[in-house]
């Protein structure tokens, strides 16, 4: 979430509209707050305090980053630090990281993670392991869901999806 403040008129991060702007996201969403405090270039005075002498809460956002188009600064901290928040480590993760881009990914390893607890679980209760191993084909096959690996199942039923019978 960016939240763009104009430092130009005096807002900035301890300005007690800024803070009350990020206790209404925060009611919101737990999504990181990046606050970016605009022309800076032109900032006349010091920013305005708060008014009811609570000190600013650094806490509450993820960043802070003064910004001037005209001057430029900022400009290349603010590139750095949004692609940090929206992949959180991965940008200097090696080209080989998996990534989870889909619902359906995410789904699938943690169905495929519930099978494998599943099947821990049934061993430390005593279930034989070929009993127990049910379990890890389950979470073999929501592993596959993630490679694109179709059973014959599915090959059948969507054959037969096609065929009108009864006419």
């Amino acid at each position: 979430m960016l939240l763009c403040v104009d430092a130009a008129s005096g807002l900035d991060a301890e300005s007690s509209s800024t803070q009350d702007a990020i206790a209404a996201i925060r009611e919101r969403t737990n999504a990181p707050i990046v606050l970016v405090e605009t022309r800076t270039d032109l900032r006349a005075r010091p920013a305005a305090a708060r008014s009811d002498g609570e000190a600013f809460d650094a806490s509450a956002i993820a960043a802070r980053v003064a910004v001037s188009t005209v001057t430029g600064e900022g400009l290349a901290r603010l590139r750095a630090v949004l692609p940090e928040l929206v992949f959180r480590g991965l940008v200097h993760a090696g080209d080989d990281a998996p990534v989870l881009t889909r619902e359906r990914h995410l789904r699938g390893v943690r169905d495929a993670i519930a099978e494998i607890r599943g099947f821990a679980s049934a061993l430390r209760s005593g279930v034989p392991p070929e009993v127990a191993s049910g379990h890890l084909k389950s979470a073999a096959t929501a592993l596959e869901g993630l490679l694109g690996v179709v059973s014959s199942e599915e090959v059948l039923d969507a054959l037969f999806a096609s065929f009108c019978i009864g006419k």
